[in-house]
């Protein structure tokens, strides 16, 4: 049995690899542009930054960075809130909307790369406890915040 230290390491590099196997699929966006652009798609424009680091769990300033360049492409926009001027409130335009609709179908096949080269047998109950894993995990982070 691998010691603590060992499975952070073997989590790290598989997060690594993934995030590699995706780039070769999605060149178009980075594996965190993705995420923020699915995150607004599914929270609804007008989200503000706090709502998407709480629903990826990329941090704010990471998030802030990501929707920096995600409007330099033109893919959001990112006006301040009308109800809280220290807020943004943050859309995706159509240009973001088709790009997401793309990467999607493409990022479906990046995870079914990744994924495949684990024997049947393996992925169901790898992918149960890394789902386990980042709930207990997230759930015990709320409670320390």
């Amino acid at each position: 049995m691998r010691d603590n230290a060992e499975m952070f390491s073997l989590l790290h590099r598989a997060g690594q690899m993934a995030d590699e196997i995706f780039s070769v699929y999605v060149a178009e966006l980075t594996p965190r542009q993705y995420l923020v652009l699915s995150a607004i798609a599914e929270l609804g424009d007008g989200v503000n930054q706090r709502a998407i680091s709480a629903h990826t769990g990329i941090d704010r300033s990471t998030v802030s960075e990501v929707l920096r360049r995600l409007m330099k492409r033109g893919y959001v926009l990112r006006p301040r809130s009308v109800e809280d001027a220290r807020n943004y409130s943050i859309r995706l335009t159509s240009s973001g909307r088709e790009m997401l609709a793309a990467a999607k179908q493409v990022a479906r096949m990046a995870a079914t790369a990744f994924f495949n080269t684990l024997p049947g047998e393996h992925r169901v109950p790898l992918i149960s406890a890394l789902e386990a894993l980042t709930s207990a995990n997230v759930h015990q982070m709320q409670e320390a915040a």
